[in-house]
């Protein structure tokens, strides 16, 4: 069993391309500073223009080490306090036990 973690947002009209560049740099610096392997893609169907981030963790007291980490980094804040503007909303978080 495991952990997996979902954040997902709809981009906002016209920011397509920055969306996409931004997702790829969280990916980068997640994996650079946290450990952690990050896969990101585009949405199919349904929801146009909906990116996926997913993250799996061993169990849950990995994911809150982790999670923990990204609400204190210097770095990781000062990349994603700017990104609001690449969205239509919020993004939303899933996290599910895997089996």
């Amino acid at each position: 069993m495991g952990v997996r973690f979902t954040r997902t947002a709809v981009v906002a009209a016209g920011k397509r391309d920055e969306a996409l560049a931004f997702a790829a740099e969280v990916k980068g610096y997640i994996e650079e500073n946290f450990g952690t392997d990050v896969t990101w893609g585009l949405q199919l169907g349904g929801t146009l223009g909906k990116i996926h981030w997913y993250s799996d963790y061993e169990d849950l007291a990995e994911f809150e080490k982790v999670l923990g980490q990204t609400m204190t980094d210097e770095g990781y804040l000062k990349l994603v306090q700017p990104a609001g503007d690449l969205f239509a909303a919020a993004p939303e978080d899933t996290l599910v036990y895997t089996m």
